[in-house]
């Protein structure tokens, strides 16, 4: 019967043969250099059929009783699956001295060990009942069985079940399930069978991580003097997403690294809880690449690939989680150590730049209109930001990275400070930073003149005009007038409009003068002597803001008055006329 076994391990491992779970049926035979029956086989011209059958009924042998072949028997090949793709290629080896373990449910029933090639087989000359009479021993059609595979032997090390099940082809499968300690193959004996191709791959496991890091200026990339964050949690999915494959926590370098993986599609996520209060992420966002904004290239649509480029962010905030795009460690990609997420403490940064009724630097319950349009700027870690405030002086700048800005206003026209305009603020995460600017109502005023003409005789009239304008947003109150002139001019005539011109003095008070109002002056004058003169005008008023425009002049040029030349008579004239006289 021994001659039968070895005949049938020949048959077996000829690649020719065929289909997985190909099946071999047996008669006994005498235990005897010649079979007493003829053996029949074919090879099946359809290869979903079985490798070779000696009649489909076991018959008793025809001679008489006999050592019982080792059939029912199960088995084939562990093979190195080299380009992971969970299929036997031409040139992949087989792995030798890898132990496998027979189980009926629970019950350890056999354990063999791959030989030079990597084939394997399970039969009733390595699986024993546990009973002392050995003729039972073997596999019992119709029960369901287990290999299973340690994945700690000396000859798998680095090494991690292949695909299951991979592609149509039965023949060239695997057919083992990885399992967190190893592999598993489960199956259940036909009767009377010897089954092949029960295959079993193993490819080079995949390993995926990198860094998990502290984006301080939110620009999506990993600058030198950006560190790690220790303590985070982060998620191996399967490629649904929905299905968690195995956790682990980054190291205090933030860094963090799945090994001993499948080949295959993955999605790794930094899990929710790491965002709870008092946990490693707690008040972070996932890096934008657009300091200021909530969205950027490197949060939302424009995700980088996450099988590509090393310190760059590439999570994406999914209901409440961040995660990657699902990354390929497959067929010579088994390594990808470029999967990084970069998180920032956004801060918001708001105020309010409003009108000071007082003047006094506070916000007061009077002080309810804002100024509109005032560009506020904040610079900071991550450079320069800018808005522009609403109609109700309001302005706010959300997203930004936490840290120390120096917050500026543009000085409104028609106002003054009534309080610094930069201020230097921490924005953080743990609540909004608040800067107001007060900006007081201003009095401008300014003065013009004029005069009509600017060249007289002497004795002459000149018209000096003085308008007097307020350009601020505040009624002035108390403007005064100084209207000097130079000795050799008097005032022969005054006009005037909102203002009280006093002669002596000369000078004129203007008790009220509103905001956008006018008050003119109208000086005659009469020049006295001649020469050149310099005629100045100058305004006066309180919490004036602008102080360039308060002072006017003009020149004023007297000659002397003109007289047509005395005629004198020529002699010849002078004795025609004599001699008219006679």
């Amino acid at each position: 019967m021994r001659w039968a076994a070895r005949l049938f391990q020949f048959l077996k491992y000829s690649h020719f043969a065929a289909h997985r779970k190909a099946c071999l049926r047996l008669w006994s035979l005498e235990d005897r250099a010649i079979p007493s029956a003829t053996v029949t086989s074919h090879v099946d011209s359809d290869p979903t059929t079985a490798l070779a059958e000696f009649g489909s009924n076991p018959s008793p042998d025809p001679v008489g009783p006999g050592p019982q072949g080792p059939y029912p028997e199960i088995g084939d090949f562990v093979w190195r699956d080299l380009n992971g793709n969970g299929l036997q290629d031409f040139g992949e080896p087989g792995i030798a001295n890898v132990t496998l373990q027979l189980y009926q449910n629970d019950k350890l029933v056999g354990t063999t060990t791959t030989d030079a090639m990597g084939r394997y087989f399970f039969n009733s000359w390595n699986v024993t009942n546990g009973t002392a009479d050995t003729a039972d021993d073997g596999m019992i059609a119709g029960v369901t069985y287990q290999i299973r595979v340690a994945g700690n032997q000396p000859n798998l090390i680095g090494l991690r079940p292949t695909i299951a099940n991979s592609g149509t082809d039965d023949i060239r499968d695997s057919d083992m399930t990885a399992t967190a300690t190893g592999g598993t193959l489960d199956f259940t004996l036909g009767d009377g069978a010897y089954y092949v191709h029960y295959d079993m791959g193993y490819a080079t496991a995949a390993t995926i991580g990198n860094l998990v890091w502290s984006d301080k200026n939110n620009n999506g990339k990993k600058d030198a003097n950006e560190v790690g964050l220790p303590g985070v949690s982060v998620r191996l999915l399967d490629a649904t997403g929905a299905v968690e494959v195995v956790t682990t926590t980054t190291a205090a370098d933030g860094s963090y690294l799945f090994t001993g993986l499948l080949p295959g599609i993955y999605v790794v996520e930094i899990a929710k809880s790491n965002f709870a209060s008092g946990a490693a992420l707690f008040g972070c966002s996932s890096s934008t690449g657009a300091p200021g904004w909530p969205t950027g290239p490197f949060e939302g649509a424009g995700t980088p690939d996450g099988s590509v480029g090393n310190g760059a962010d590439h999570g994406m905030t999914t209901d409440g989680v961040v995660r990657c795009r699902p990354v390929t460690v497959m067929a010579g990609t088994m390594n990808n150590q470029a999967i990084d997420f970069g998180f920032f403490r956004p801060g918001t940064l708001t105020g309010r730049v409003y009108v000071d009724v007082k003047a006094n630097g506070q916000m007061d319950a009077e002080d309810v209109a804002g100024v509109a349009g005032v560009k506020v700027t904040a610079a900071g870690p991550a450079g320069l930001f800018t808005t522009t405030t609403d109609a109700a002086g309001n302005y706010s700048f959300a997203n930004l990275p936490a840290g120390t800005f120096t917050i500026t206003e543009s000085q409104p026209v028609g106002y003054r400070n009534s309080t610094p305009n930069f201020v230097n603020a921490i924005v953080g995460p743990a609540a909004p930073t608040t800067v107001s600017f007060g900006q007081a109502r201003t009095t401008d005023l300014s003065v013009k003149m004029t005069a009509r003409p600017n060249a007289v005789a002497v004795g002459g009239i000149n018209t000096l005009t003085y308008r007097v304008k307020n350009l601020g947003m505040l009624d002035a109150t108390g403007v005064t007038l100084l209207m000097p002139l130079p000795q050799g001019m008097s005032i022969i005539g005054v006009d005037q409009t909102g203002a009280a011109f006093d002669q002596p003095s000369q000078r004129a008070s203007i008790p009220t003068l509103a905001a956008g109002a006018e008050a003119v002056v109208v000086l005659r004058v009469r020049a006295h002597r001649a020469g050149t003169f310099r005629l100045m005008a100058t305004v006066q008023g309180p919490a004036e803001d602008v102080m360039a425009n308060n002072r006017s002049m003009v020149w004023s040029v007297v000659g002397t008055p003109w007289s047509p030349p005395a005629i004198v008579m020529p002699a010849k004239s002078a004795f025609l006329a004599s001699a008219f006289r006679r």
